[in-house]
């Protein structure tokens, strides 16, 4: 009898119609994206495909790594859209770091806005596909961006033929020789912002004074003057029943002298859509106020179900880890 994981991949499948379209890619720098946009060359050529990056500015060496080979193992040129500033001045500039809706507000201005523009600028929704790497097990992500982006088409080539896991995606940058980032063996499900993410909760941010301490101690250090001047900061504790701020340099103190933090848990990745909100918009205004999105720290302490790959349900262990100490 065969196993699910003994089914062999069929890379003979005939690829997904897309009439006379063109294709926007959007390449990450993540391992999805990099098998989405090779799908597209291998499945439509070069000349139906664009290849576009929005850089945050404060992504992993492995993340860079990956698109730079992406642009030469596929032959098409990636344009590359920089604001100049990564999240934290993002943060400074607009004083807030997450929308009503529960969007990263860097997210919005470094990665949403630019890649929308870019399309909207180039073409029209009757003569492009934007092509996204959501994988087949993502289809409350994939239902939310598609209705984010309209009147423009979303296409998800994870959804056909070969059908791959979470690690199958990552296996598959070999067999296109594209690197695969150290993010993925520490256990991150994602490559992003070095893992230092304002979605994520206690359990990551504290792993990452480990995994990447440099950047800890970047956002440490950044984090603390956001707080001074507003008194908000990326993570909440709710020990003791009491909802409150917990600064990073609190959360590094605290693992110094004996606190516990289970390791079996990392984000996923928002960034591209806007929050628990399906009407929401990039262009909505943003509010953080100990009454509005900054006070209900679920989507960072893990208090509000997160999507789930493959279940769209919140990770209730990990929630209990956020809240409950481990001896």
């Amino acid at each position: 009898m065969r196993g699910l994981f003994d089914i062999a991949i069929d890379y003979d499948a005939t690829p997904p119609d897309i009439g006379h379209k063109h294709i926007v890619c959007h390449v990450s720098g993540g391992a999805a994206s990099a098998v989405v946009a090779m799908r597209c060359v291998e499945w439509y050529g070069t000349d139906r495909v664009t290849f576009v990056n929005a850089d945050t500015g404060c992504e992993s060496e492995g993340n860079y790594a990956l698109i730079d080979a992406l642009e030469l193992a596929s032959g098409v040129s990636i344009i590359r859209l920089t604001q100049g500033k990564d999240i934290w001045d993002v943060f400074d500039e607009h004083g807030v770091m997450r929308m009503m809706s529960g969007a990263c507000k860097a997210s919005v201005e470094l990665k949403q806005k630019p890649l929308d523009d870019f399309t909207r600028a180039r073409f029209s929704p009757d003569e492009v596909l934007v092509a996204i790497g959501m994988s087949w097990m993502e289809p409350e992500r994939q239902a939310r961006l598609t209705r984010r982006l309209k009147p423009y088409q979303t296409f998800f080539p994870l959804n056909a033929s070969p059908r791959l896991s979470e690690c199958e995606i990552v296996a598959e940058l070999a067999r296109y020789g594209l690197p695969e980032s150290m993010a993925y063996n520490l256990g991150y499900t994602h490559d992003n912002c070095k893992g230092g993410c304002v979605l994520a909760g206690q359990s990551q941010w504290a792993g990452l004074i480990g995994d990447a301490p440099e950047h800890f101690a970047y956002c440490e250090d950044r984090e603390r003057t956001f707080y001074e001047r507003t008194g908000f900061t990326v993570l909440k504790d709710r020990r003791g029943g009491e909802l409150k701020s917990y600064p990073l340099f609190q959360l590094r103190a605290d693992k110094m002298a004996g606190r516990k933090f289970r390791n079996g848990w990392r984000s996923t990745c928002g960034c591209m859509l806007i929050g628990e909100n399906d009407g929401g918009n990039a262009d909505e205004e943003e509010t953080e106020s100990p009454q509005g999105a900054q006070a209900d720290e679920g989507l960072v302490d893990g208090s509000r179900p997160r999507p789930q790959v493959g279940t769209g349900q919140g990770n209730r262990e990990g929630r209990q880890a956020e809240e409950t100490p481990q001896a």
